[in-house]
């Protein structure tokens, strides 16, 4: 009995011993392990910082990047403290280490443009400190920064940094025009369709986006877009309804040491006309651009969609658009005047392929658009576009080839930080020189008027 009562006491002291050590039952979470700037901060290396001692505090860092080689903000530190020792040329290629690690560590960006301004190489600076500016942090402490140091280089007034932009935005846009040839009806005499062809047309367009994921280097988001048309007259059959949904991704990266954004959208549209279903269309975009050199950005894109038409026409072989619709493009726009107009040249290549011959197609496009201020506080765009369709597929002959010719103009006048309102111009030609032959024609067009837009 005494032998069970020792090791019942033996086995209440063990119990006792482990809970009061933790033991038994731990309730303290696991440590958090330091970031590399939480261990810097405490180290002697911080210390000579703040005593502009860089030698010292350099080699600090350098004893962390021996375990920490690839370590994005040990990096950066290392890159400013040779610059600050003077070591250019190893400073900057530290730098921009940190960089390609992290594209939107702004402080980095910051000091490597300072120093290419040092060296006198300025169009590299102003790539750097313009990408800060267009992805501004959430004080706009780096973007205040960056906004004074680009206008010492360009001599030019600072504006007041932005606040932080919010994850959603709505917009707007509600507009009155007229169009003299709605129902696009032919030139040709002999070959025009009585009834009404000119109407004013009252538009309406809504839309709303949010971020639901965002970062120092992508973006993701979703967005709803509704649009609809009313006519005059008798051109109720063109009143078009238009609902679009869109999931869209962004990523910030550098390419060759300059600031590039590659992109991709997704987009299920469902048009009606007269509240009739008229089509049903899954469009992919995929995109990247880029500063190629300063004031020159580079885009490319690919714009592929799937498009269901519910009106097939006489015959699904002939008649039929439904099928997939591709266009690829490459877009150079030139900025100057201190980057406040700019000139855009784009050249497209379409390819159609669709299940009713008629609209099998080849396109090729060349557009330009030009934006300039006018007088205070008005904005002016001016574009131009020609397209070569051809229709090689055509179900008759001559094959059909049609020849788009756009012109457009517009005024801008913001009103407030949110509203702007704007006049514009439009003319088309499309002309065809089998124009009356069966199922090909030629038209032109000519739409004016005006809108109201925000966007907050």
């Amino acid at each position: 009995m005494t032998g069970k009562r020792f090791f019942i006491a033996l086995f209440c002291v063990s119990l006792l011993f482990l809970c009061r050590n933790n033991l038994l039952f731990s309730t303290q979470a696991p440590e958090k392990q330091e970031t590399s700037e939480e261990i810097f901060l405490r180290s002697p290396g911080y210390q000579a910082l703040q005593g502009k001692n860089y030698k010292e505090a350099l080699l600090e860092i350098e004893k962390l990047i021996e375990t920490r080689k690839n370590d994005p903000y040990l990096l950066k530190m290392k890159g400013t403290l040779l610059l600050r020792l003077n070591q250019k040329s190893e400073g900057r290629k530290f730098l921009k280490k940190a960089l390609e690690l992290n594209p939107m560590d702004r402080q980095a960006r910051l000091e490597l443009a300072q120093a290419y301004v040092d060296e006198q190489k300025k169009e590299e600076a102003r790539a750097n400190l313009r990408f800060i500016i267009d992805n501004p942090d959430e004080r706009g402490y780096y973007e205040d920064r960056a906004q004074r140091a680009l206008a010492v280089i360009e001599s030019r007034r600072v504006s007041k940094p932005t606040k932080e932009e919010k994850r959603w935005k709505v917009t707007g846009t509600y507009g009155l025009e007229y169009d003299d040839n709605v129902s696009l009806k032919s030139a040709v005499r002999g070959f025009k369709i009585v009834g009404d062809r000119n109407a004013i047309r009252f538009n309406i367009k809504n839309g709303f986006s949010y971020d639901y994921f965002r970062d120092q280097t992508k973006r993701l988001g979703v967005a709803y877009n509704f649009s609809q048309s009313f006519h005059t007259d008798s051109l109720d059959e063109f009143n078009f309804r238009n609902h679009s949904v869109q999931h869209y991704a962004t990523y910030f990266t550098q390419v060759l040491d300059r600031p590039t954004t590659l992109g991709f959208k997704y987009t299920f549209a469902h048009g009606t006309l007269d509240s009739k279903t008229f089509s049903s269309s899954n469009t992919f975009l995929p995109w990247i651009s880029s500063e190629v050199v300063d004031n020159v950005v580079l885009s490319l894109y690919d714009n592929i969609s799937v498009v269901n038409f519910r009106d097939k026409g006489f015959s699904n072989g002939v008649s039929s658009r439904d099928g997939l619709y591709n266009t690829t493009g490459v877009m150079t726009t030139f900025l100057f005047s201190k980057r406040k107009r700019s000139l855009s040249c784009s050249y497209e290549f379409g390819f159609n392929q669709t299940e009713g011959d008629n609209f099998d197609a080849r396109a090729h496009a060349a557009r330009t658009t030009f934006r300039t201020p006018l007088i205070e506080k008005v904005k002016g765009e001016a574009s131009f576009s020609f397209v070569d369709d051809n229709h090689y597929n055509f179900a008759s002959l001559p094959h059909r080839e049609d020849l788009h010719f756009d012109l457009g103009a517009k005024l801008i006048r913001p009103i407030t930080k949110w509203l702007e309102i704007r006049a514009y111009y439009y003319f088309t030609k499309v002309k065809n020189t089998h124009a009356g032959v069966l199922g090909q024609y030629q038209y032109s067009r000519n739409i004016v008027g005006g809108e109201v837009s925000f966007a907050y």
